[in-house]
């Protein structure tokens, strides 16, 4: 939850926030001075304070935040006033469902046959794909087909009802943690050959929107590893490198952050073109 207020402010000692219904129910109290992270914690960001707490929202409820009286100051001294209900905001959370988009038909002989157009129709039946949001758009990218064969296909649909080919990308691999979408481009980074072994090539690769996919070899920036063994750090490791099994995000839109994978190690790097 992101509170928005007209400038800067910092927490106030022994003040809280309460969130709830959680999802078991409870009401969550969050202390602003993050004295009890277990709760949740307070990011502050120039006027944005962002509430985070440690158990997920109950979903299909009418959810009530209410700041305690003072729990902010500006930087002039001056505190929040919860006076007149203005502490106390309420939203509501969506339910989880599912809706099967593309259901089988039926041959003959009463066997599901897959509809025409749908995901597996057209590329076959699958798994550790790549599967990235990009204008949109959903494309499908690589994974393993029922053969056991690691694929370099790409497919995509605009309402993944509907699919349709949409081409190839070098090197063949699987892995859903390779993939990962920014506002403009997909960006694939290591994966994992038919052993389960990393992919020794074309190790960082980007597209646009065309899915024209090329290598990516000039990286800006910090690069770390970290042996979760000994919660040690050791700067200046060589990025990218053979990973597979691993986890990809992009923050900020533009920072490459790379968990985990077949070494046990955790990446970091800002890519040049990201």
């Amino acid at each position: 939850v992101v509170i928005l207020f007209s400038e800067n402010v910092r927490a106030v000692v022994g003040k809280k926030i309460s969130l709830g219904p959680m999802v078991n129910d409870a009401t969550a109290e969050i202390m602003v001075d993050n004295t009890q992270p277990g709760s949740g914690t307070l990011t502050f960001i120039g006027r944005q304070v962002i509430v985070d707490p440690r158990l997920p929202f109950k979903r299909a409820a009418t959810i009530t935040m209410t700041i305690e009286e003072g729990a902010f100051q500006d930087f002039a001294g001056n505190t929040f006033s919860a006076a007149s209900g203005a502490g106390v905001f309420t939203f509501l959370t969506s339910d989880l469902s599912f809706t099967q988009l593309a259901p089988p038909t039926t041959s003959a002989t009463g066997d599901p046959v897959p509809a025409a157009g749908s995901f597996l129709a057209v590329a076959g039946a699958r798994r550790d794909f790549g599967l990235v949001l990009l204008k949109g758009k959903l494309v499908a990218l690589g994974g393993v087909d029922a053969t056991g064969e690691v694929r370099n296909d790409i497919f995509t649909s605009v309402d993944g009802v509907t699919w349709e080919a949409a081409g190839t990308f070098p090197t063949a691999r699987a892995g859903s943690g390779s993939f990962v979408a920014t506002d403009d481009s997909i960006v694939i980074v290591g994966g994992c050959t038919a052993t389960n072994g990393p992919v020794g090539t074309d190790l960082l690769l980007q597209a646009g929107e065309d899915l024209n996919f090329a290598a990516v070899s000039t990286l800006r920036g910090s690069t770390v590893e970290m042996d979760l063994a000994t919660k040690s750090i050791a700067p200046g490791v060589e990025f990218p490198r053979p990973i597979c099994g691993h986890t990809t995000v992009v923050v900020g839109g533009w920072q490459l952050v790379v968990v985990g994978g077949g070494t046990g190690f955790t990446f970091k790097s800002l890519a040049a073109n990201l």
